[in-house]
């Protein structure tokens, strides 16, 4: 309710509040499933880790009120994690690349790598990128198949009001 109220402007009582959770967990009935397996999974180990093997500590205590903080990060941490494991990946095989093409790292931000290449070969090198990047070696670096493909996208321009789709 207190979630709904404050980042939503949403005011409910707690028997529609326990309705939608409620539905939420029959519609996806593997959510609780996981969330069960790796809380549990994380109190034995005491971390929770992502498919890379980046690692966070849960330290606290896992009683009724303060395990909310410990349940959440177990459960958050190799989804979230995830994402920042692949860019960090991205930039290894990037890293490798970009002198080839004349190329430099800009910034990066949130799950964008921008970067900065002469004008002509700014398109095959943003083809070339969108390629390799979106072929990461999962199995290689991490020891893992992944079940799906993982597509990125790239935009090329002289400045960020003109970027256009690769």
């Amino acid at each position: 309710m207190s979630v709904a109220r404050v980042q939503y402007g949403l005011d409910m009582e707690i028997g529609e509040a326990k309705n939608i959770h409620a539905t939420y967990q029959k519609t996806y009935p593997g959510v609780p499933d996981y969330w069960a397996s790796q809380i549990r999974k994380c109190r034995e180990l005491g971390y929770a880790e992502t498919l890379a093997g980046r690692r966070v500590q849960l330290v606290g205590r896992w009683n009724r009120t303060d395990s909310w903080a410990l349940e959440s990060t177990s459960i958050n941490f190799p989804i979230q994690g995830i994402g920042a494991d692949q860019k960090y990946l991205a930039l290894a095989v990037a890293r490798n690349e970009l002198s080839k093409w004349g190329g430099y790292m800009y910034f990066e931000l949130h799950d964008g790598i921008y970067w900065i290449f002469p004008v002509a070969k700014a398109e095959a090198a943003a083809h070339h990128f969108k390629k390799i990047l979106s072929n990461l070696p999962y199995k290689q670096a991490w020891g893992v198949d992944l079940p799906i493909q993982f597509p990125v996208d790239a935009k090329i321009g002289p400045n960020w009001g003109d970027l256009k789709g690769v």
